[in-house]
């Protein structure tokens, strides 16, 4: 961030703050932007959680797999893919971290499933292939859904769902 414009104005242009000037990264996830201050690193998050009338869920779950629901109440076309990321919340942090893949070159399979109005929608994944089985602890599934308005025009959302995976 090289230019800053008051703290009671918002930035119009490219790397431009209204709290400072320092070193930022993009984010692993899309409309994620990382910055760094003061020797601490600062998410700054777009469209996470925030598709209002539309909810994800997972109903259940094992440390291999998860049942989600995606549910959608309003007019829009909501899609989504068989696309995921696995998180663990550090117990001692609370942050979340990106559970490793145990396979090289990762794939999705690249569909379009839709989560019409009113019509729950289950969504199954297994992760033993990518991450193998999970211990106890506390986990999020993070899924990109799209307001689908029409061919290169849409908005992506970022979903999560927390759930917990404890001893049998």
């Amino acid at each position: 961030i090289t230019k800053t414009v008051a703290a009671d104005k918002t930035p119009k242009k490219n790397l431009q703050s209204n709290f400072g000037k320092y070193g930022f990264q993009f984010g692993r996830r899309k409309n994620r932007l990382e910055v760094c201050i003061d020797d601490t690193w600062h998410i700054f998050a777009y469209n996470e959680n925030n598709l209002d009338g539309v909810t994800m869920s997972v109903d259940k779950n094992s440390a291999r797999s998860a049942r989600l629901t995606i549910t959608n109440t309003t007019d829009r076309e909501i899609i989504f893919g068989d696309d995921y990321e696995l998180e663990k919340q550090n117990p001692k942090t609370k942050e979340w971290e990106s559970v490793d893949y145990i396979i090289d070159n990762a794939a999705f399979n690249s569909i379009a499933y839709n989560a019409p109005k009113n019509k729950p929608t289950e969504w199954k994944v297994n992760w033993k292939v990518f991450h193998g089985t999970q211990k106890p602890g506390t986990y999020r599934i993070v899924k990109t859904l799209l307001d689908f308005k029409g061919t290169g025009n849409y908005t992506e959302y970022t979903l999560m769902s927390e759930f917990k995976i404890t001893k049998k």
